[in-house]
C-alpha cells in the first residue's frame, strides 16, 4: 500500500478514483473506491450531492465560489438572477437546493377525515400535480376524488394510505385505493371481519398519497 504522502496532489474526481485514508482504531492505511463512500453516506442518511458536487464530479475544477461565479448568462447575469427573472422565488441557497435531484413523479399528499354520509375533508400537505382535487361521498365506505385535469394515467398512478386509529371502534378496517379514470380515483373502507362490510366514519386524519409517474 502506497503511503498517502506519496500520492500526487489532484483536486479532480472521476468514477475510477480511489480514496485513501487511515482506519480507526487500527491506524492502518486503507484504499477503497470512491463509489463506496457514496454508498456508505447513503446508509447513514446523508443524501444528495449538491449542484456544486455534481459539477466537480463532471470535471469542474475550483472552489464552490468559483463555480458560482462561472454560472453567468445573458448580459453578465448569474444563472440565479436569470432564474429570478424567469419567476423563481427564493434565496440563492434555495435555488441551488432546487438544482439537486428531484423526485421522478408528481405527488398529492393529504390527511383525510370522513364522518357519517358527509364528503371527506382533507388537509393537503403537498400537491405538485398542478391540478385541484376534490373529494365526494359516493356511498357507504366509498369516496371519490375528482381532478380538475387528466392526471391519473393508467399504469402510472400509485396509491399509498396509512390507516389512523379509530378510537371507540370495535372493528379493524382495510383501505382500498384505486383508479377509476384519468380524472378520478376512489377510496373504499371495509371491515376486516367475515362480513367485509363497507363502513363510514373510520378515516380520521388518515395519511394518503397519490404518485403520478411520467
Amino acid at each position: 500500500m502506497t503511503k498517502i504522502s506519496a500520492y500526487d496532489d489532484d483536486e479532480t474526481l472521476s468514477d475510477n478514483d480511489r480514496l485513501v485514508g487511515t482506519d480507526n482504531p487500527s491506524g492502518r492505511t486503507k484504499e477503497f473506491p470512491l463509489s463506496s463512500l457514496t454508498t456508505y453516506l447513503s446508509t447513514k442518511g446523508i443524501g444528495g450531492a449538491s449542484a456544486y458536487d455534481v459539477a466537480v464530479l463532471n470535471g469542474f475544477v475550483g472552489t464552490e465560489e468559483e463555480w458560482l461565479d462561472s454560472l453567468h448568462g445573458v448580459d453578465g447575469k448569474s444563472a440565479y438572477e436569470l432564474a429570478v427573472i424567469d419567476g423563481f422565488v427564493g434565496t440563492e441557497a434555495e435555488w441551488l437546493a432546487s438544482l439537486e435531484a428531484t423526485r421522478p413523479y408528481n405527488v398529492y399528499t393529504a390527511l383525510i377525515t370522513q364522518s357519517g354520509t358527509s364528503n371527506p375533508t382533507v388537509a393537503v400537505l403537498e400537491n405538485t400535480t398542478g391540478q385541484t382535487i376534490t373529494w365526494a361521498y359516493s356511498s357507504t365506505g366509498l369516496y371519490i376524488a375528482t381532478s380538475s385535469g387528466s392526471i391519473f394515467t393508467n399504469l402510472k398512478t400509485a396509491f399509498f394510505a396509512t390507516p389512523s386509529v379509530y378510537l371507540g371502534s370495535t372493528y379493524p378496517y382495510n383501505i382500498l385505493f384505486d383508479r377509476l379514470s384519468d380524472t378520478q380515483v376512489f377510496i373504499r373502507t371495509i371491515k376486516t371481519d367475515s362480513t367485509a362490510t363497507d363502513v363510514n366514519s373510520v378515516l380520521t386524519k388518515t395519511t394518503i398519497e397519490i404518485r403520478v409517474y411520467p
